[in-house]
């Protein structure tokens, strides 16, 4: 239990897994959108089973085309995701995958929109550490120290 020992006075508390979030969780959030995880087995498997019936697919081409290099493999792969995204009636939703999204984008359904003018993809996908300056401004940062001037 990680808050048993919180009132000793010689404590040294480790962050765990669910205290901070990934990189790409903190992206998410940074442009204005959350994460919701699927809680059940069924809803994973709606996410994973087109994955795993690409993997089934791509080792039946590879056979039949035989297949032997890891470029071969590659374009395998790109040629059975296009044909799975664009031209492919999906079982569940019973929609061409890019028919659905851009329907989805046309009616304002989805949280993919263009990002706002001055907004770089490096800046969100950039590191980002919190620090709080002392009493003195300064700050440090991998073992360097930063003086910070007065604004007035």
């Amino acid at each position: 239990m990680k808050d048993r020992d919180g009132k000793r006075p010689h404590h040294e508390y480790t962050k765990f897994t669910d205290d901070v979030d990934p990189q790409w969780k903190a992206v998410v959030k940074r442009c204005g959108s959350d994460v919701t995880y699927a809680l059940s087995p069924q809803a994973k498997g709606k996410i994973e089973r087109p994955y795993r019936w690409i993997q089934d697919r791509l080792v039946r081409i590879a056979v039949k085309e035989n297949l032997t290099t890891l470029e071969d493999m590659r374009t395998a792969l790109r040629s059975l995701v296009d044909m799975y995204n664009t031209r492919w009636v999906h079982s569940t939703t019973k929609e061409i995958p890019i028919v659905r999204f851009e329907n989805a984008l046309n009616g304002n359904y989805s949280l993919c929109k263009p990002l706002p003018k001055g907004i770089d993809t490096r800046d969100l996908f950039c590191l980002v550490f919190k620090r709080a300056t002392d009493g003195y401004r300064s700050l440090s940062f991998d073992g360097i120290l930063f003086r910070l001037g007065f604004v007035a």
